[in-house]
């Protein structure tokens, strides 16, 4: 073998691109896991352990 291979993946419709609609996400917080309240960091050599 003197040179090396490329695998080309090809599937029907590789060149179309679907043009994609701008959203606009909208939270809803009875299905939110995030924080109820932000911690605000601790300064540096405090607590850690």
């Amino acid at each position: 073998m003197t040179g090396k291979q490329k695998l080309e993946l090809t599937w029907i419709g590789k060149g179309k691109r679907p043009r994609l609609e701008p959203r606009i996400l909208l939270e809803d917080p009875t299905k939110s896991y995030h924080a109820k309240f932000k911690n605000s960091p601790r300064p540096a050599g405090e607590g850690a352990g």
